[in-house]
């Protein structure tokens, strides 16, 4: 595996929630690498004055996120650095994952249905959810292929965030 990610941030001051913020994250594709990114953004954006309910969630769909990355676009290509763009306005979160896997199937981001859970405990789906608790979680979500490039765009409405109430 390649050196350690490095991070980078720029505009930070005193009154962090008003301030936007930049920043930018390279990611190997292993689980590892992941995890230590996602924990990094999301200590990134508390430390920015986002809230934890806010921050968590925004992590939590880019957590779902990466390791499709890493478990789909990557099963099949040679594994290489994924990109993380985050910018942060106000209540609005934008997080764009780049990557140089494989395509999403028909270059259109999987539906994302709720699964049906009224079935015997042995027929349960083992996974299937991230794309849904993407979708619930994201205001707004873009992908182009563009020359060997995928790039998976999040929108977040913090405020929204806040607000949910029990279980995504």
């Amino acid at each position: 595996m390649p050196g350690n990610a490095v991070m980078c941030a720029e505009a930070e001051r005193p009154d962090h929630r008003k301030s936007p913020l930049t920043a930018t994250e390279r990611v190997w594709p292993t689980a590892a690498s992941v995890r230590n990114a996602v924990m990094r953004i999301e200590a990134l954006l508390r430390n920015h004055g986002i809230g934890a309910a806010e921050a968590g969630l925004a992590a939590l769909a880019l957590a779902e996120v990466l390791n499709n990355v890493t478990e789909h676009a990557y099963a099949n290509a040679p594994a290489s650095w994924i990109r993380i763009d985050l910018a942060l306005d106000g209540p609005s979160l934008d997080l764009t994952i780049a990557d140089r896997g494989s395509a999403m199937p028909g270059l259109v981001l999987p539906a994302g249905s709720p699964a049906d859970l009224d079935v015997a405990r042995e027929d349960l789906p083992e996974g299937g959810f991230g794309w849904f608790l993407i979708r619930q979680l994201a205001s707004d979500i873009r992908y182009v292929r563009d020359g060997g490039t995928n790039r998976l765009t999040l929108a977040f409405d913090l405020p929204a965030l806040g607000r949910l109430d029990g279980p995504v």
